[in-house]
Formats: structure tokens, C-alpha cells, sequence
């Protein structure tokens, strides 16, 4: 089966986390009765985040390195590999189950992050690489070599005021001029995108509105789940 990924992007603290946890327990959830536990159909998500984070722990980088090529480079590459794992590892597990990809940002943030404070050239460099050219093909939902096309959807996650906060790894001022560099490189590199903002802040409609987006639902029907994946 098709593989629906599901890429949550923008500026520090604005939801991505949560909405892609909250995600996760949406298709994970047990069916509250016993016939439609054993009627239901799996649907298996796998998720990713903290990627970045972890690369500076491992690599010894801290906020101050957030304008260096280097830091973004790595942290594309890191991205991109933990893309391509999660997306083998579904690949290869039971054809009979929805499966869904829920990545907490991509290697388009290196690529943001890279334009705005390091420059237009080193922005140049990283999207030519043989690691964002692959990634870049998967985003545009395109078939090729190992990759059969997949039905994709981009949000991206606008500021809420009341929500944002340091969270210690990106420059979290200036939350707008990130969105719009968010926005520019979307465009740029022609990957639809739909947005998210305040006049959709409860999480649960949240998680309804990208399950719609996606347009990806599971609900009961006949005693059991159906699914709709359009």
C-alpha cells in the first residue's frame, strides 16, 4: 500500500511536536469495543522528531552555530537518513497496513535555516546535494529509483503568540521573517503546502483538519474501521 507522509514545518514553537504526537495517538487508538478491535484495519504511523537536537548533542553544536553551514549540513543529512529508514521500514512491513510517515519538521528546515542566517550561495549548496535531491523527489510525491511515489502532504505551522517560546536550539526571535523564509523556499523548490495557524488551535480539531487535509480518515463503520484515503 501507499505510504501517506505527513511533514509538520515552521518557525520554533508553533505546535509541530505536539500536532505530530497528538497524530501518532489518533492512528494508534483502540477502537472502544471489542468487535471493532478485531474487525478493525491497522493502521501503522511512524514518527520522527528530535533529529535536530540530537545532532547537536552528538555533534557538539549550540545555537551559536545556527549560521554555520556546517551545523545545517549535518543536521540534512542526519534528517534525510532518518526520512529514508522510516520510510524502508514501512515499506517492509505487512502490505495490508496503512501506513503513515509523521515527520516533526524535514530537511527543508536546514535548508530555511541555511538561507536565512548563513547565505543565498551556502541555500544554493545544500539543495543541490545528493541527500536533499532524494529528499526533494519523496516531497514532490514523484516515482523513481526506490521510490514509488506516496501520497504527501506539507503543513506548515504558523505563530501563535501565546505559544512561543526559547526552546533552546534555533533562534527563536523573529518568528514572521521565519515563516515567510518557510514559505519562500517551499515555493522555490515548487512543494504544495497547506497552512496551519490560531484560528485552529484546539488539538483536536487540529488533528481532524490534517487527517482531512491528508485526506486519510479511519472511522467506524459496519461494526469495524473503514478507511479513506482519496
Amino acid at each position: 500500500m501507499t505510504i501517506t507522509s505527513i511533514y509538520v514545518v515552521g518557525p520554533s514553537s508553533t505546535g509541530k511536536t505536539t500536532l505530530c504526537e497528538a497524530l501518532f495517538k489518533h492512528f494508534t487508538a483502540e477502537p472502544q469495543s471489542r468487535s471493532s478491535r478485531s474487525d478493525r484495519r491497522r493502521v501503522l504511523p511512524h514518527i520522527i522528531s528530535e533529529v535536530a537536537r540530537k545532532v547537536m548533542r552528538e555533534r557538539q553544536f549550540t545555537r551559536d552555530d545556527v549560521g554555520t553551514l556546517e551545523m545545517q549540513q549535518a543536521i540534512l543529512e542526519a534528517q534525510e537518513k532518518a526520512e529514508g529508514g522510516a520510510l524502508a521500514f514501512l515499506a517492509s512491513s505487512a502490505p495490508t497496513t496503512e501506513k503513515v510517515l509523521l515527520s516533526d519538521r524535514c530537511t527543508i528546515d536546514a535548508l530555511v535555516y541555511t538561507r536565512k542566517f548563513v547565505s543565498e550561495d551556502a541555500y544554493k549548496t545544500l539543495c543541490e546535494t545528493s541527500e536533499f535531491q532524494k529528499a526533494l523527489q519523496r516531497y514532490r510525491g514523484e516515482r523513481g529509483k526506490g521510490n514509488d511515489g506516496a501520497h504527501v502532504l506539507f503543513i506548515l505551522t504558523l505563530p501563535v503568540a501565546e505559544w512561543l517560546i526559547d526552546d533552546g536550539i534555533r533562534k527563536a526571535d523573529e518568528p514572521e521573517a521565519v515563516l515567510e523564509e518557510f514559505r519562500y523556499v517551499l515555493n522555490d523548490l515548487e512543494i504544495p503546502f497547506v497552512e496551519l495557524g490560531r484560528e485552529t488551535m484546539e488539538l483536536g480539531r487540529r488533528v481532524e483538519w490534517v487527517v482531512s487535509k491528508a485526506r486519510l480518515d479511519v472511522s467506524m463503520s459496519n461494526g469495524g474501521m473503514s478507511h479513506r484515503l482519496g
